[in-house]
């Protein structure tokens, strides 16, 4: 029986302070970029939040006049594109591998 996630509205707040949280419990997210599990992957990205935070909030400034919901999606898929970068040049991972596995 699978369960069921709760959906709530998550601010910007919290993806700024929580962003790699969110991107670590994603296990396509985890697979794609070889974490064993949740800790792994935040303990992992830890190193490049601050600049893919801030990367991420220069990007959504300039859509300011669009709907909130727009600029959390935004802000979400800049962050995840930028750690997903960061991290692949640290390793040995191949990021067209990693491109292909996160479009499945």
């Amino acid at each position: 029986k699978p369960k069921q996630k709760q959906q709530r509205n998550v601010t910007f707040a919290e993806l700024i302070s929580k962003g790699q949280h969110y991107l670590c419990t994603d296990e396509k997210y985890r697979t794609c970029l070889n974490f064993n599990d949740t800790n792994h992957c935040e303990t992992s990205l830890q190193p490049f939040k601050a600049q893919c935070q801030q990367s991420a909030i220069k990007a959504v400034q300039k859509l300011s006049h669009r709907p909130m919901n727009t600029q959390l999606k935004a802000f979400f898929s800049h962050l995840t594109a930028c750690m997903g970068d960061k991290y692949i040049q640290t390793t040995e991972l191949v990021p067209q591998q990693v491109g292909s596995c996160l479009s499945n």
